[in-house]
């Protein structure tokens, strides 16, 4: 089966399909004698697992560790109810910053409509929800940072600080060499993790902590 046959089969366009190998959950395909990507029936069923598994929130480096346990003859579903269980904290904690965020959004309008927020340089409403939502502990989120205690992770650590201290975010330093460190794949510091998700690799400026963890 060519790749846009594929493409087809599975409703990926053939650019994904060609991430998909490149980062590991898809297996190379085969090569006909013209250079032609040749791909089985097998594969199809493959694909439409690594598309349910990214639905029910497991990245595709997740889903290409899992599936290089099945590859090997292992079974992973030790390994994956570990991460679900971690996945399902980090739903729960998103549903109450999302019910955090509502409440505050309505407060800030009823204030509005009711004439009792004070006149801000741009709008008031936001302005109001901004200072609920730092005062909020359900909103605040946790950091991780994978650290082997050198300069160059001390950096990141006083840069992640310095960026989520106004939103009262926990932050917590991890050594690499931990079991949090092997679910996440981690395999150089520092490393940054929020809610679950490495979200950096290696040591950001001050701007870049901002950009990443800042609501």
């Amino acid at each position: 089966m060519r790749i846009g046959d594929m493409a087809k089969a599975t409703g990926k366009s053939v650019a994904a399909l060609r991430y998909y190998e490149q980062i590991g959950p898809l297996l190379p395909a085969r090569r006909t004698e013209s250079g032609y990507r040749d791909y089985s029936l097998e594969v199809v069923e493959r694909v439409r697992f690594i598309l349910q598994a990214k639905e029910t929130g497991f990245t595709l480096r997740e889903i290409a560790r899992i599936l290089t346990l099945s590859d090997r003859g292992q079974i992973p579903c030790g390994r994956v109810a570990q991460a679900a269980r971690r996945k399902i904290d980090q739903i729960d904690r998103r549903i109450a910053q999302l019910k955090g965020r509502r409440s505050t959004l309505a407060r800030a309008v009823d204030r509005w409509e009711s004439g009792l927020l004070d006149d801000s340089p741009y709008c008031s409403i936001l302005s109001a929800s901004e200072e609920s939502e730092r005062s909020d502990p359900e909103m605040a989120r946790t950091i991780e940072v994978y650290s082997a205690g050198c300069s160059l992770c001390d950096d990141t650590l006083q840069h992640v600080r310095e960026a989520v201290a106004p939103c009262g975010c926990t932050v917590i330093e991890r050594s690499p060499d931990g079991p949090e460190a092997s679910s996440y794949g981690i395999s150089s510091v520092p490393t940054i993790v929020a809610e679950g998700q490495v979200v950096f690799v290696g040591r950001p400026t001050r701007e870049q902590a901002v950009a990443l963890l800042r609501r």
